[in-house]
């Protein structure tokens, strides 16, 4: 009960509700008049039939999309991920994770959440041993850098070697440069610019393919694959990387087209295309 009180007393909600009120009756409106005009095009007999079934059509298809967008404001979840092993782990309501079948040795646990800063820790693994870790993800907020220190950036991007492949002429480059001024949200706001690559929008989540219809060996037809900060991203459902990958946090990325990525970089048959995406956490500047 307190917490609907709360609910209820937050002015927030209200001013959420009534302007979600006003939408749902102009466009209310908007399908009735779009209705009426098509229907008028019919012969009499047929007009209240058509009526009947466009209004009802445009009732479930707008409780549809309320029911998606609800759906796309849960997904709450973080994502935590074992650098160096392909392994990921989501958590579940009360924000628990469990992760089995870990290799020994110490590693360093990565949690990511689209609006949150990247946070991580070191763990120790050991076959008999059950290991606790608690993170906490901060709000991230975005601020424009007083001083943009360049040298620092470009050191760091020289050390995981961008700049010397952004010289040859095998991928496609995104460098500071070119993002400075973008200001983006998503991942995909950035991939966008990439004229090989296609963005399409899935019940899971806007998800990154190739646009020149190239189809792996395994039979998935433009399948791209990830490294995040030199390490693989692996999507648990189709559009995660998009979930989980701020665009405010990318620096640099690199795209190759199947056959054409570095060795390092190439997993299984290399007939996916690869996507390196540099980010803060990495490229410090």
């Amino acid at each position: 009960m307190d917490a609907v009180a709360a609910i209820l007393s937050d002015p927030q909600v209200w001013i959420a509700f009534l302007t979600l009120t006003a939408l749902e009756l102009v466009l209310g409106i908007d399908n009735i008049i779009f209705i009426s005009i098509l229907v008028d095009r019919l012969p009499k007999g047929e007009r209240e039939t058509a009526r009947r079934i466009g209004l009802f059509l445009a009732m479930f298809m707008r409780v549809g999309l309320l029911l998606g967008l609800s759906w796309i404001v849960g997904m709450t979840a973080p994502m935590f991920t074992l650098i160096g092993t392909d392994i990921v782990a989501l958590t579940d309501a009360q924000g628990h994770f469990t992760m089995r079948g870990l290799p020994s040795g110490s590693r360093l646990l990565l949690a990511r959440h689209l609006g949150y800063v990247v946070e991580s820790a070191p763990v120790d693994l050991t076959p008999r041993e059950t290991q606790h870790v608690s993170l906490t993800l901060p709000k991230f907020v975005a601020m424009m850098d007083p001083v943009l220190v360049t040298a620092r950036r470009t050191a760091a991007l020289d050390r995981v070697g961008f700049n010397q492949r952004s010289r040859g002429a095998s991928g496609y480059f995104l460098g500071p440069d070119r993002l400075k001024n973008m200001h983006p949200f998503y991942m995909t706001d950035i991939l966008r610019l990439v004229p090989s690559l296609r963005i399409v929008n899935t019940p899971t989540g806007a998800t990154v393919t190739s646009s020149r219809g190239v189809t792996s060996l395994s039979g998935s037809s433009g399948c791209v694959q990830y490294f995040v900060d030199d390490m693989p991203f692996t999507e648990m459902e189709p559009g995660d990387a998009n979930s989980f990958i701020s665009g405010s946090e990318i620096v640099a990325v690199e795209v190759y087209q199947p056959g054409l990525a570095p060795a390092q970089y190439i997993r299984g048959t290399g007939s996916c295309v690869t996507i390196l995406l540099w980010t803060r956490f990495r490229i410090r500047g």
